[in-house]
């Protein structure tokens, strides 16, 4: 679940990393204005200020000169899958340890152990410009979240199977079986 919303996310979205600049290695010729466009003077030109001084963008298709793999790779930003998949781990672990370990001390040393773990991986990535400080403060979120669902839908199909089978075992089941 974690990993299907990352991945969607990361494919639909497509937020640019922070070393795209480098990856894609733009042409200035094509990005830069010129030095002469900029001290163009009224009588010497039939050109507008307008047409002078237009907006340039960095594009793949005519700008770019890196490698095509690593420009889409740089193109994957948002969400953070490292993060997401960090914290969705320390929180399930975190969740399960609360639950069937009963020693304090153990306990309490082993979720903090993969809190910190997973806050580490985290800030690697921003520390390595592969992702912005917003990519993995939602892929944490995300991560804690569907960990919380996952969680939850465990607790809730086995006190649902519970339940199912209270009532295949009922009294009233037994003798309508018998009859």
């Amino acid at each position: 679940l974690c990993m299907l919303i990352t991945d969607v996310s990361k494919f639909s979205l497509g937020r640019l990393r922070p070393h795209f600049l480098t990856v894609c290695n733009p042409n200035l010729e094509e990005v830069c204005y010129q030095l002469e466009d900029t001290y163009i003077e009224a009588e010497d030109s039939d050109y507008s200020y307008t047409e002078i001084h237009h907006p340039k963008y960095v594009m793949e298709n005519n700008t770019c000169t890196g490698n095509n793999d690593l420009m889409r790779e740089a193109r994957l930003s948002f969400i953070s899958g490292h993060s997401s998949i960090s914290f969705y781990t320390a929180a399930f672990l975190i969740i399960f340890m609360n639950k069937y370990i009963n020693v304090w001390i153990l306990r309490t040393l082993l979720q903090f152990t993969h809190f910190i773990l997973a806050c580490w991986i985290s800030i690697s990535r921003i520390n390595d410009y592969m992702h912005h400080p917003e990519d993995v403060i939602m892929g944490s979120i995300i991560g804690i979240v569907c960990a919380y669902i996952i969680m939850y839908m465990e607790e809730y199909s086995v006190q649902k199977a519970g339940k199912q089978k209270d009532n295949e075992l009922s009294p009233e089941n037994i003798a309508m079986t018998v009859k």
